[in-house]
Parts: structure tokens; sequence; C-alpha cells
């Protein structure tokens, strides 16, 4: 009897970091959903923050790694389908974001106050390399009011969403041990 309650024990701590990943990725799939509802229209531009690269950022900072490349890609390929934007382009941007907040994962982490500059840096060139792409592809340019909007939103909302995710941990583990070291 004992021999089996910890061979349980083993089977449940082998499986903790898979059931923390698919919280984790199931968080960014509900943060997706929820950039995509129309905020209230109070700017000459819509307000659209985009939660889920937010979260790739997180992750990409997340030293226990519960989810990798292959939920970046995916949670892009999501974001493509419901932006309507090229297949695999937000997949790319993500995944570009992704792999430069694991290289400066240690800076960061070392000194937690340039998380945010980081990721407004990051995301501020994600942002005009999309811009670029699709406006090339289709040879119609946004206007630049409308990618600045869109980056000061996600900008503005990167702390909130760090706070809400730290207060989420003290009740759910959601993977990213990254939040708490913000």
């Amino acid at each position: 009897m004992i021999e089996h309650s910890a061979l349980g024990d083993r089977q449940a701590l082998r499986a903790a970091p898979r059931a923390a990943g698919l919280i984790g990725f199931a968080v960014a799939v509900f943060l997706v959903l929820l950039a995509k509802l129309p905020f209230p229209q109070f700017l000459p531009y819509p307000l659209a923050p985009s939660f889920a690269l937010m979260l790739v950022f997180l992750w990409g900072l997340d030293e226990q790694a519960r989810n990798g490349a292959l939920s970046v890609f995916a949670l892009g390929l999501l974001e493509d389908m419901l932006a309507s934007t090229p297949f695999g382009l937000m997949a790319a941007a993500f995944g570009g974001v992704y792999f430069a907040a694991l290289f400066l994962r240690p800076l960061i982490l070392a000194n937690r106050r340039l998380a945010w500059p980081a990721f407004v840096g990051l995301h501020a060139a994600a942002s005009l390399l999309l811009w670029w792409a699709i406006g090339s592809r289709s040879g119609l340019y946004l206007p630049l009011g409308s990618i600045l909007a869109h980056w000061a939103g996600t900008a503005l909302f990167f702390p909130i969403l760090v706070f809400v995710l730290r207060w989420l941990q003290t009740y759910v583990y959601l993977g990213a041990s990254a939040v708490r070291a913000l």
C-alpha cells in the first residue's frame, strides 16, 4: 500500500508541469479572445492591446519553461486565424518576441525594472515589422496613428497584466514563474 502511494505521488509530480503548462496555454487562449472584444472607442483609433504578446514575453522570462516555442507558435497561429493576418505572420512575431525574451532573461531577472522597457521596445519593433509586412503584402499601409495607439495600449496594459497574473498566482499556479520575479 505504501509503495502504491509513493508511485502515485511520483506520477502526480510528473503530471504537475504538464498541467501547469496547459493552464498557462488556456489563459493565453483566453487572452487572445479577450483582445478581440471591442473596447470603448474614446480615441480616434481603436485601443486593442495584445494581451497574448504580453504573455508570450512573460513565457520567455519563465525559468521553468512550462510553455515553450511550440505553444508560442500555436498561439500565433490562433491569432493569425482570428485577426485574418497572413498565416504564420503573428506566429513569427510571437516567436521573435519569445526568443528575444529568452535572450534577455538573465538581464531582466537580475534587474526587474528592465522588464517593462524591454517589453515596450520589443513590442515597438514587432509592431513596426508587422505594419511593414502587412502593408507591403497588401499595398495598403495603415495610418501610423493606429499602430501607435495599439502599441501604447499594449504598453500601458503590460503592468496591469503582470499585476493580475501575480494576483492569480497566489490562488492558481499558472506556470509562469517569471511573474513572481517581476
